[in-house]
């Protein structure tokens, strides 16, 4: 039997050090708990014996590892990094996600592993920066939502909130998480949800700490995603000013400084640019947007996992900008069209608030 203290649940979206009131809930949790700890041993062996390409990354490893250790000391607790050849990685990825597909997947952290992905065209077209950023988002997730503890916490989802990219309301029911504002598995669906929180928040770390080591992209160029997101084309901006200035005179469209980008190249010969942005870029941009409106909600979602005070006040602080904005987010899906529908619900309501 695990110690009930192991094991959260949430009431009204706060998260309890304390069993479920419900003995059989309860008993579930422990045994769902027990079946992860068994799979873990078996990880921690295959991850350790795997070939890495960390010497030929040595550089971009140090970074990673000192940067995350400055920022977060003692939450990173004992981790490693481990770059891996794109065969190599997808096992691994393949064994952490249950045979999920991972093909877009570039890093993921598990139980003190930061595993990356030698991507060997994203490396040749944006360089080093692109495997530190991914790195530091991936590490981040191990200090800000506990990698080195589980959680498993239960809610009802009400039945007219979908959680699935297939957006069919049936399937929404018990949701079961791994950390309150990690990711989550619907039972009914295994379609992965409340993943906005946690991913904007590692995405936003990754931005901040490029930034301190110089690490951020800059170009004299009007740039598009070659190829629109979700169906959205999303134009670039060199600083949050420019995009905050194109926004008041285009609203409806979406713009986000070119800081959120993981690579572009520009071809000053050609006068042509690539740009790649991630998902949770999105969603670290509307997190960024809400904490310039409300100083230090970015800190409170920092410490919320490990801290239930501080989750309650960032929960607070979303809530003081629009009522029922901090549900509205966490129940989005983790597909592009969840995160941008994410930060464009943000927008919305930011300025709402400044009529």
């Amino acid at each position: 039997m695990i110690p009930h203290s192991s094991v959260h649940h949430t009431e009204q979206g706060i998260l309890l050090n304390q069993p479920h009131p419900d003995p059989d809930t309860q008993a579930r949790l422990e045994y769902d708990l027990l079946q992860i700890a068994s799979e873990g041993p078996r990880f921690d062996y295959i991850a350790t014996e795997t070939p890495t390409l960390n010497e030929q990354y040595r550089s971009e490893v140090a970074t990673i590892e000192q940067q995350l250790k400055r920022d977060f000391g003692e939450k990173m607790g004992h981790f490693t990094t481990h770059v891996l050849a794109e065969a190599e990685f997808e096992t691994l990825a393949q064994l952490r996600y249950d045979g999920d597909p991972v093909e877009s997947t570039q890093g993921f952290a598990y139980r003190g592993h930061i595993i990356l992905r030698a991507d060997e065209q994203m490396l040749q077209d944006f360089g080093s920066p692109y495997l530190i950023g991914v790195g530091l988002h991936e590490g981040s997730h191990i200090a800000t939502m506990g990698e080195e503890h589980t959680f498993i916490t239960t809610r009802q989802v009400p039945s007219e909130v979908p959680m699935e990219s297939s957006g069919d309301p049936e399937l929404s029911g018990e949701l079961e998480l791994n950390v309150l504002h990690g990711y989550g598995k619907n039972r009914r669906s295994d379609d992965f949800a409340h993943q906005f929180w946690g991913e904007a928040l590692a995405d936003s770390y990754r931005v901040r700490a490029l930034g301190e080591l110089g690490m951020q992209w800059k170009i004299d160029a009007s740039l598009s995603m070659k190829n629109p997101v979700a169906g959205h084309t999303i134009d670039f901006t060199n600083s949050s000013a420019e995009a905050d200035l194109a926004h008041k005179y285009e609203p409806g469209h979406i713009y986000l400084p070119l800081k959120y980008a993981v690579g572009v190249t520009y071809n000053e010969e050609m006068g042509t640019a690539r740009v790649k942005a991630l998902s949770p870029a999105f969603g670290a941009y509307g997190l960024d947007l809400l904490d310039a409106y409300v100083p230090g909600l970015y800190e409170d979602l920092k410490n919320a996992s490990h801290s239930p005070d501080a989750e309650r006040s960032f929960i607070r602080k979303v809530e003081s900008v629009q009522p029922g904005l901090y549900p509205a987010l966490r129940n989005l899906p983790y597909t592009d069209e969840g995160f941008i529908q994410g930060l464009v619900t943000i927008r919305q309501a930011l300025d709402l608030r400044a009529q």
